[in-house]
């Protein structure tokens, strides 16, 4: 089970709740970074608007981020341009559409 937390939370009280009900913290890695987790799950809803599109740059940040981590790792776009920022990513990580990591 995933948890997005929305407003205001100390990061202690994140942690805690996350490990009492065994949740995975889902963040925006633009923002914050996961308090707990079996996975890493990220959630990009675009930098202040849904209508923005990740720059190159952003998306090179992500691989980094998702390529360093020692968990199972999950993005999701949640912006207008998701596809395209979701092909774009798929490329720097190197998947391919048949690649079980890399989704359908």
């Amino acid at each position: 089970l995933a948890w997005e937390p929305r407003g205001e939370w100390r990061k202690e009280d994140i942690r805690a709740l996350c490990q009492e009900l065994d949740l995975v913290h889902v963040v925006d890695p633009f923002e914050d970074s996961p308090q707990w987790g079996k996975v890493v799950y990220f959630r990009l809803h675009g930098k202040g608007s849904y209508r923005y599109r990740y720059s190159d740059e952003d998306l090179r940040f992500l691989a980094r981020l998702l390529k360093a981590s020692s968990k199972d790792a999950f993005c999701l776009f949640n912006n207008i341009p998701m596809f395209e920022n979701a092909l774009s990513l798929r490329a720097m990580l190197s998947l391919s559409p048949g690649d079980p990591s890399g989704g359908p």
